[in-house]
């Protein structure tokens, strides 16, 4: 994770869906479920983008946590602002976006996500 300012627009992949986590390193079922995320995404990367946006932490914190870990997505960094303009009000936190770049969940728990409820997306998609 570097210190880069990034449009999260550029990010909103329009040819995927895109999942995008609020997380922070000081909340346990963030941490819990971030190896399960991991193994979501790599069965569905042909199919979403992941964007986890950690808020509070230090980019060395995170970078340390993240080293080793195999966890190969966009990671960045959120801050108040970013908060308020997508109503984060716990975490984690999840917004999933359609491929067109429309906004089709709010308050998505990633455990929701890997439970099915992306799976049956794609099953009324056909």
């Amino acid at each position: 994770v570097n210190n880069k300012v990034v449009n999260i627009n550029k990010l909103i992949n329009k040819n995927k869906y895109t999942y995008i986590e609020f997380w922070g390193l000081w909340c346990e079922p963030c941490i819990k479920e971030m190896p399960n995320v991991r193994a979501f995404y790599e069965k569905h990367r042909d199919k979403i983008t992941l964007i986890s946006l950690n808020y509070k932490d230090s980019s060395v914190d995170v970078n340390k946590y993240l080293e080793n870990k195999n966890y190969n997505w966009h990671f960045g960094f959120s801050d108040e602002s970013l908060n308020q303009i997508f109503m984060v009000c716990g975490f984690p936190h999840g917004l999933l976006f359609d491929p067109n770049g429309k906004l089709i969940t709010w308050r998505l728990h990633p455990k929701v996500l890997i439970d099915g409820y992306f799976e049956e997306i794609l099953k009324n998609e056909k």
